[in-house]
C-alpha cells in the first residue's frame, strides 16, 4: 500500500495500523507500522501487508501519536 502521511508536527513518531480486505470486505491482512519523527511534514509511505488471502484492495485503519515515553 502506498499512502500519504501529513501532520502538523512532524518531530511526532506515529503508530499507524494497516488492513489489507478481500473481495467481501474481510480482513485478510493488518499491520501495525511505527513512523519516526522526521522534518518532513508530509511522506508518502510504501508498506507491505501480510495477507492469509488475496486482498482486492488495502487502507490505513488509524495513525496514533506516539508520546515521548512511547505510548
Amino acid at each position: 500500500i502506498t499512502y500519504l502521511i501529513q501532520r502538523r508536527d512532524p518531530s511526532l513518531a506515529l503508530n499507524c495500523t494497516l488492513v489489507a480486505r478481500d473481495f467481501d470486505k474481510n480482513v485478510v491482512g493488518e499491520i501495525a507500522v511505527a513512523i519516526p519523527g522526521s522534518s518532513q511534514s508530509s511522506l508518502t509511505r510504501n508498506d507491505q501487508i501480510p495477507t492469509r488471502l488475496r486482498a482486492v484492495n488495502a487502507s490505513v485503519l488509524n495513525c496514533d501519536a506516539i508520546d515521548s515515553k512511547g505510548k
